[in-house]
């Protein structure tokens, strides 16, 4: 069924919190990302936090699939950005690109529960809260605004 899911250009949106107090699990996010699948993450209960959803994805995986190396950070954080994206056939969002419509969301790391990090975005999805939220900004993301972020600029503004 993997198979013909992926030959299919079908894309599975993941809700793992309503599931998980179910006792259900997607059987499994891993398997179907390994098999081609585009995988988005949803949120369809409260608290509605997609930062919490990303860390739940993350650990119900490594759960069902027995493996600590399961669901990396990249992947979950892809699946509600480009992944996302990808589901609604957009091109012009889900990534910081000249010309890209983007949601910028900023967070404060520094926050006891972040703690210490190498990796900002496994950082998020093991230690993230939406409360960790700071900032968001609906812009029209143009070639000097990438830049000014990637260089460090917290809002994308000067």
């Amino acid at each position: 069924d993997l198979e013909l899911m992926a030959s299919s250009g079908a894309s599975v949106v993941h809700a793992t919190t309503v599931f998980a107090r179910r006792g259900v699990a997607l059987h499994s996010y891993q398997k179907y990302l390994d098999a081609g699948i585009n995988v988005c993450l949803g949120t369809d209960t409260y608290p509605m936090d997609l930062v919490m959803e990303l860390r739940h994805a993350a650990y119900v995986c490594r759960v069902v699939e027995e493996d600590y190396a399961a669901a990396a950070s990249r992947d979950v954080f892809n699946s509600v950005t480009l992944n996302a994206a990808k589901a609604l056939g957009r091109d012009d969002i889900g990534r910081l690109a000249p010309g890209a419509k983007a949601d910028i969301v900023t967070l404060d790391f520094n926050k006891i529960a972040v703690g210490p990090y190498i990796d900002p975005v496994r950082a998020l999805v093991n230690c993230g809260s939406g409360r960790d939220v700071d900032t968001v900004d609906k812009i029209r993301c143009a070639t000097f605004c990438c830049r000014r972020i990637s260089s460090g600029c917290r809002s994308g503004r000067r």
